[in-house]
């Protein structure tokens, strides 16, 4: 993740960015703490943000969830142009194969 970090624009230029990046550090910091304390299943966590700033709007997708000592996660950050809505957004995921719904029996 803090490899991921380094790819994001600067905390100057999009500082209300770097507050949903600072949430999901600590989301995974609580996970860890919680794996180090033998929780091998949680709540994980969803972290959802639209940003814009510039002329640009930042959407930003994360989620985790810790299952059996291991964790699925998906992190996403689309720039689009200024104006796009989370649902055009949601659209064009769908339509690329970017996201999917997994369905449980």
């Amino acid at each position: 993740w803090e490899d991921y970090i380094e790819c994001l624009p600067p905390k100057e230029q999009c500082p209300n960015l770097h507050i949903a990046v600072n949430n999901i550090s600590e989301a995974i910091r609580h996970a860890q703490v919680a794996f180090a304390n033998g929780c091998l299943d949680g709540d994980g966590a969803k972290i959802r943000d639209v940003i814009s700033n510039e002329g640009r709007t930042y959407h930003l997708l994360f989620s985790m969830k810790p299952v059996g000592g291991k964790v699925d996660a998906a992190f996403r950050l689309i720039e689009a142009e200024e104006g796009t809505t989370p649902e055009q957004v949601v659209a064009y995921l769908i339509s690329t194969g970017g996201l999917g719904v997994g369905l449980k029996d």
